[in-house]
């Protein structure tokens, strides 16, 4: 019985990690560039992401940050999009 149990802790002890890693932004940035958008468009300080295959992306940053396009933005902690 325990042997039942602890199977699912350590492989969830084994996930952790990858959970807790930091965003890899290459397909979000590429994706943006095939839609002739500025990677500049979204702050570098990408949290986590998501890009499903309909082109819509959800993406989550470290905190709300101020940018500089061609006006001043302000972006909130999570931001929506839809590429298609």
């Amino acid at each position: 019985m325990a042997t039942t149990i602890l199977i699912p802790v350590v492989l969830a002890l084994m996930l952790l990690p990858l959970l807790g890693a930091a965003a890899d932004t290459d397909s979000l940035y590429k994706a943006l560039k095939e839609h002739g958008l500025p990677v500049g468009l979204i702050p570098n300080s990408v949290k986590n992401y998501v890009l499903s295959e309909n082109g819509k992306f959800k993406v989550e940053l470290e905190e709300a940050c101020y940018a500089q396009i061609e006006e001043p933005v302000c972006y909130t902690s999570f931001l929506f999009a839809d590429l298609a």
